[in-house]
C-alpha cells in the first residue's frame, strides 16, 4: 500500500515516514505531499479510491488479505475482504463495504508503514478540486 501511495502521489516514501512519525496531521501531511509531488484531479482522486477500497478483493493481494485475517484470528468474519476492511477491523472500526457507497468521492485515504490514517477531510476545498 505505501509503494502504491507514493507513487500516486509522486513523493518521497521516507520523507512521508518522518512527517508521520513527527506527528504532522493528516491534512498537512496532504498539502505537502500535493506540494512536492501530484495534485490529482479529480478524476484520479475518484480512480485512486475506487483502486484502494478494493485493493484485497479479487486481486494479486488476496491471499496476503487471507493470510492476515488468519494470523490475526479474523478468518469467521466473511465481510472483511479488502485490505482497508482488514485494517479497520484490526483497529476496531466498523468494516465497511468494499463497495462504492458515495462517501469516499472526495477523499483521499493515506496509509503509511500499514497504519490507515484517518480519513482525509475532503479535497474539494483545494485548489485543482
Amino acid at each position: 500500500l505505501d509503494e502504491h501511495c507514493v507513487n500516486f502521489l509522486g513523493v518521497s516514501y521516507d520523507l512521508l515516514v518522518q512527517y508521520v512519525n513527527e506527528a504532522v496531521s493528516d491534512e498537512a501531511i496532504l498539502e505537502s505531499c500535493f506540494g512536492m509531488g501530484h495534485r490529482p484531479s479529480e478524476a484520479e482522486t475518484y480512480i485512486w479510491n475506487e483502486f484502494m477500497l478494493k485493493r484485497g478483493w479479487h486481486d494479486d493481494a488476496s491471499q496476503t488479505v487471507k493470510q492476515l485475517k488468519r494470523e490475526q484470528g479474523l478468518t469467521a468474519r466473511s465481510e472483511i475482504e479488502t485490505i482497508f476492511q482488514l485494517i479497520d477491523a484490526a483497529e476496531g472500526r466498523t468494516v465497511r463495504t468494499n463497495h462504492y457507497d458515495g462517501s469516499y468521492l472526495d477523499q483521499i485515504s493515506l496509509v503509511v508503514g500499514g497504519r490507515r490514517h484517518s480519513r482525509l477531510s475532503s479535497c474539494s476545498h483545494l485548489n485543482g478540486f
